[in-house]
């Protein structure tokens, strides 16, 4: 993972004004855009690089689309993070193969080891 990339779109976060979705989008407060940057900061360099997307409540999430997995880890602004996990997804056309269900889950953004986990399980053949 390339972490100044990461950074960098954080940065561009930083410049967008309320109603930047033209859905009433709240902007993004400085101080949680540094929390996430020293959150990216403490991820590992060994995993694909993920697409960051800005929320429209002024938090960001990072996607993973790897082996046909799908892995979101959504950062609230109480520094806990909502997880959902997805297997069997057709990356091309964002189709699920199979009926089953996705995982869903919350955790502290200090739990290393949970997210190292989910982010091995995203990564995994």
């Amino acid at each position: 993972m390339d972490k100044k990339i990461c950074l960098r779109t954080l940065d561009e976060f930083e410049a967008f004004e309320p109603n930047w979705d033209s859905y009433d989008a709240l902007p993004f407060k400085k101080e949680y855009l540094d929390f996430i940057r020293s959150f990216i900061e403490e991820l590992r360099e060994d995993i694909p690089q993920p697409f960051i997307a800005p929320i429209n409540d002024g938090t960001v999430q990072l996607e993973w689309d790897v082996n046909n997995k799908h892995l979101e880890l959504e950062i609230t602004k109480t520094k806990k993070i909502m997880w959902l996990k997805d297997k069997n997804i057709n990356l091309k056309t964002e189709k699920i193969f199979t009926n089953e269900k996705y995982e869903t889950g919350t955790i502290d953004c200090e739990d290393i080891e949970k997210i190292n986990e989910l982010i091995d399980w995203g990564m995994g053949e």
